[in-house]
């Protein structure tokens, strides 16, 4: 009996054992301490003096760069930051999603501070740019909408010109010289004062300057200067200006040799001039060297002159048929008809006729149709099945006195 009880009492020590280890339901908690991060770069201009802030909803930290526009800022909680840089006289410039993980450094890279206020978001030309074309236009880009005239009136241009707006919706408008011109080989400085503001009346922070400066009045042609073989078949010789210029001045300071008849016409488009030659009949003299010319007093709508005389010079291609019929070696040609000759430059007539022969031979007339095309209509029809050669010898000459290199031939047979 006595050994009953003992082994049911060990058996009720035993489960209540068991039921402190694996029975009980209390829950312990680590607690782990995380360490704060840095984050690390640079800014340019180092000489700006800014200051940069790491800013969550708030400003967690900052630091103002130093002389070599270093920064570092310390003890950041682990996160994500927004990094915003600002210095008198620069925009605000924003570095987004920069990490700080714990216990380490974020190092990132340069930041550079936006020259313009925060409002704008370009401008062109851009400041110290050389070489402008005289014709532009100065265009500025915002990232808001502007009260325009609160923008017309806090521009400024030294040297003062008249100008004019244009603007595209509220965040883009170009401004452009009253005579459509800008002054050549001039340095210009543009100023957008603080006056002007957005439309919920957000002023820039600063005045806004910049300078750019103007090229001198250039020319481009078309042949380009030194070509060679250039078509004689010529509707223009073509003078394309950078800027506005004066049609009359252009008509007097223009020269062509060898001389050249024709005439001078002009264009304007998109603020530039164009000026165009058109030879006599539009056909230049063959094989021929031409060298054009405009002096100095060509002026542009401003009253302002070409430096220097400008010139170019082109050969134009020799002497040459450049289509007959019938086709050489052409059968059952039709009895009536009358062959012809087209040269690529203005002939003499008579030098030409005289260089003309057919074999077997042809009573016939030379006709015409201008200085470059002549038909022979012979007195009475072809004899048909017969070969016929025609040849133009090389002392026909063209009106530039240009001569054929060889002599031309073509030979045809005609119908049964």
């Amino acid at each position: 009996m006595l050994r009953v009880k003992s082994s049911f009492w060990l058996a009720v020590l035993l489960l209540a054992f068991m039921g402190v280890f694996f029975g009980c339901e209390d829950k312990y908690t680590v607690m782990v301490e995380k360490e704060n991060g840095t984050i690390v770069g640079t800014v340019k201009p180092a000489d700006s003096n800014a200051r940069v802030d790491a800013v969550q909803e708030t400003a967690v930290g900052s630091d103002v760069i130093d002389s070599e526009g270093r920064y570092r800022i310390d003890d950041l909680p682990p996160g994500v930051y927004i990094l915003e840089v600002s210095a008198e006289g620069y925009g605000t410039t924003q570095r987004y999603d920069v990490i700080v993980y714990d216990g380490s450094t974020t190092a990132v890279s340069e930041i550079e501070l936006s020259p313009f206020p925060d409002q704008i978001w370009s401008v062109s030309p851009s400041d110290g740019q050389r070489d402008v074309r005289p014709n532009t236009s100065i265009c500025f880009s915002f990232r808001e909408d502007m009260d325009q005239g609160s923008v017309e009136d806090a521009f400024d241009i030294n040297p003062s010109i008249e100008v004019i707006f244009d603007w595209n919706g509220f965040r883009s408008v170009c401004i452009y010289s009253a005579s459509y011109s800008f002054y050549p080989n001039t340095e210009y400085t543009v100023t957008l004062g603080m006056g002007a503001h957005t439309l919920d009346g957000d002023s820039l922070s600063f005045d806004y300057s910049f300078s750019f400066t103007t090229a001198p009045i250039r020319v481009n042609t078309r042949p380009e200067d030194g070509s060679s073989y250039v078509s004689t078949h010529c509707y223009h010789i073509i003078m394309y200006f950078n800027t506005q210029m004066k049609p009359s001045s252009l008509e007097e300071a223009f020269g062509i040799n060898p001389e050249n008849p024709g005439n001078l016409t002009f264009s304007s488009y998109h603020r530039t001039a164009t000026m165009y030659f058109e030879p006599w009949e539009r056909y230049l003299f063959s094989n021929t060297l031409y060298t054009i010319t405009i002096d100095t007093s060509a002026e542009d709508v401003n009253g302002f002159h070409l430096e220097e005389t400008f010139s170019f010079s082109f050969t134009t291609e020799p002497l040459r048929v450049e289509y007959y019929w019938p086709a050489n070696g052409a059968t059952g040609v039709s009895i009536n008809y009358s062959p012809y000759v087209v040269f690529n430059t203005l002939m003499d007539q008579q030098s030409v006729e005289d260089a003309f022969s057919i074999s077997p031979g042809v009573d016939g007339n030379f006709e015409w149709t201008n200085y470059v095309r002549f038909s022979f209509d012979p007195v009475d029809n072809l004899v048909r099945n017969t070969l016929y050669e025609i040849e133009i010898d090389t002392t026909c000459r063209a009106q530039g006195g240009d001569r054929l290199s060889a002599t031309f031939s073509f030979s045809f047979t005609t119908e049964p």
